[in-house]
């Protein structure tokens, strides 16, 4: 797309829930120069805690799919986990996740959160304890969108290259 012309290589970020908020943060981390931001909305960022609770989730019927799917290989997992991996991450972050979240546990965000503290990485943080997987209540709703607006707004916004710093 940005070969093309179609797409604007100065204003690339990715933005998912779930899985997708895997996905976004994965994303910036095997691909740090591409994203200039990327929000993280109910992700999963540790696929051994993924892993590790798999009997929990759906009882024993789960953890068969999640050994063929995600394997043993604990170098693996973590190969593939953005939580092990902040160091690499370039993009401005916005993480965004229910504290009453039991499918994705709040854990994973928190996780992701230590880490990049550890290593002073600025992002946005926005929760809500007794939420889900996922914002239910109007309110929290508009609080997240408007944030989310706003963060794109400053990072891959018409005035982003003039107004907004290169990191958070």
């Amino acid at each position: 797309a940005i070969q093309q012309g179609i797409a604007d290589a100065n204003r690339i970020c990715i933005y998912g829930g779930s899985y997708g908020g895997y996905a976004s943060l994965e994303g910036v981390v095997k691909e740090p120069d591409l994203y200039k931001c990327a929000v993280g909305y109910a992700g999963v960022y540790d696929l051994i805690m993924l892993r590790g609770r798999a009997d929990t989730i759906a009882g024993e019927m789960l953890t068969p799919f999640m050994k063929s799917t995600l394997g043993d290989d604990e170098a693996a997992l973590k190969e593939h986990s953005p939580v092990f991996h902040v160091d690499k991450i370039k993009a401005a972050l916005f993480l965004a996740h229910g504290g009453h979240d039991t499918t994705v546990p709040i854990a994973h965000a928190e996780e992701l959160k230590d880490a990049l503290d550890k290593l002073n990485k600025p992002y946005g943080w926005l929760t809500y304890p007794n939420e889900a997987h996922g914002f239910y209540a109007t309110a929290h709703n508009v609080a997240f969108y408007s944030q989310m607006s706003e963060f794109f707004d400053k990072y891959i916004g018409p005035d982003a290259a003039k107004t907004a710093p290169a990191k958070p």
